[in-house]
């Protein structure tokens, strides 16, 4: 799974290399792909009342960001190059839909 994330990290990055005067748009693009799916993940998650538990010491890290910093937390994880389904199975019972989303929109 980390080795899917570095592939498309590594065709963002030269894409955006390629054409300097688009990086902005594509940024936004990444932001606004990024917010829309964790939108559905959450109202998946919310109508069918289903969270799967990360367990383990691989995730305690984002668990403990997002249950001490809550937003800020949040804000922080997102803007980092990895896979936000656990951040968000942790922060939904923390924060409103809303501010999780425009978190996730900020960070990214």
């Amino acid at each position: 799974m980390y080795l899917y994330n570095v592939q498309l990290s590594i065709l963002f990055i030269s894409g955006t290399l390629a054409r300097p005067e688009r990086r902005f748009r594509a940024a936004f693009a990444n932001a606004l792909g990024a917010t829309c799916g964790i939108a559905s993940l959450v109202y998946i998650g919310k109508s069918s009342d289903i969270f799967p538990l990360f367990d383990g010491k691989d995730w305690e890290t984002t668990r403990n960001l997002v249950e001490d910093y809550v937003h800020l937390g949040v804000i922080l994880i997102a803007g980092l190059p990895i896979i936000l389904h656990p951040m968000v199975f942790f922060a939904v019972s923390l924060m409103d839909p809303g501010s999780l989303i425009l978190c996730v929109l900020i960070g990214r």
